[in-house]
């Protein structure tokens, strides 16, 4: 069988399927984000490492709220 390389993983898609389904509007994982973030591109604000994430994360993530 191959390889199916996915990611990345953020924190997010960790809590998204966390809470069962995301929460609306931002917090969505996987394929359902990747789907919303390419109809609203503007949406996702990259992370530390350059990766498009949610404004949400501000609740997880201390230099996103310090910023």
């Amino acid at each position: 069988m191959p390889h199916v390389v996915k990611g990345p993983l953020t924190v997010t898609d960790i809590i998204a399927w966390d809470i069962g389904w995301g929460y609306r509007p931002f917090t969505r994982a996987h394929g359902i984000r990747l789907s919303f973030e390419r109809r609203h591109p503007t949406s996702a604000i990259p992370n530390s490492a350059g990766i498009p994430d949610v404004p949400e994360r501000v609740h997880w993530e201390d230099d996103r709220l310090r910023r």
